[in-house]
């Protein structure tokens, strides 16, 4: 399985192996300020996030998963891999 991350409608989903780091670094890039917050655990929504400044509507959410190669998810991120994220998400942002 690998990460898979989309942020927002309007982006593409990109694949990240299995690196967490990685993926944190590109949700900072974006300027994405955490922590990620699940936004239901109602069936399907194990896999979209908000956070504090992309409080999204509708269709238009951060999706975050394990997938396999064809981006089609298979597993939800687990409370400690979610904390992996959110504390690099607390590192100061990266300047651009």
């Amino acid at each position: 399985m690998q990460l898979w991350l989309r942020i927002g409608d309007s982006d593409d989903y990109e694949s990240f192996d299995q690196d967490l780091d990685a993926l944190a670094d590109t949700l900072r890039e974006a300027r994405v300020v955490g922590p990620l917050v699940r936004k239901g655990d109602v069936a399907g929504n194990e896999y979209h996030f908000t956070a504090a400044n992309y409080q999204y509507q509708g269709q238009n959410y951060i999706s975050l998963y394990w997938g396999d190669p064809r981006g089609t998810p298979e597993a939800a991120l687990d409370d400690q891999e979610l904390a992996q994220i959110n504390t690099a998400l607390d590192l100061d942002l990266p300047e651009l």
